[in-house]
């Protein structure tokens, strides 16, 4: 029974199941960036972004999935309330306000906002990494 256990334990080790949050000071609306790697022998983990201003709404909202396990993306801030967020090649609008999130065409020559920072894996651990300094991009 003993071996059987410590099987079970080495098979849900190389599983990843964690998430980093983004929450400016002193402001209700909350981005959470959730990863889970349901099998060891998989590199492929699954993503959502909850986006949440409790208590009038909290979404989950499904990404495209990570076929590497890495959940690096960028978060940029348009205008109170609302987000961009870059994961690889995908871009996606954030409405805090309607705690909604769709796919958006790539900003271009058009100023993206204020990259925030990045989630990104630091220790083994996703992380929501904030910009040394708030950085406007055009």
């Amino acid at each position: 029974m003993a071996g059987m256990l410590s099987l079970a334990g080495m098979l849900l080790a190389g599983c990843v199941n964690d998430a980093a949050t983004f929450q400016a000071e002193g402001q209700e609306p909350a981005l959470t960036l959730i990863r889970q790697q349901p099998y060891f022998w998989s590199k492929r983990a699954d993503l959502a972004l909850v986006v949440a201003r409790l208590p009038e709404c909290q979404r989950r909202h499904h990404l495209v999935a990570s076929r590497d396990g890495k959940a690096r993306s960028d978060l940029y801030q348009t205008q109170s309330g609302h987000f961009l967020f870059k994961r690889g090649r995908t871009w996606y609008s954030i409405d805090t306000g309607r705690c909604s999130l769709e796919k958006a065409e790539a900003p271009g020559q058009q100023a993206t906002g204020t990259l925030l920072g990045s989630f990104d894996e630091r220790a083994g651990r996703l992380r929501f990494v904030a910009a040394e300094a708030p950085v406007a991009r055009r």
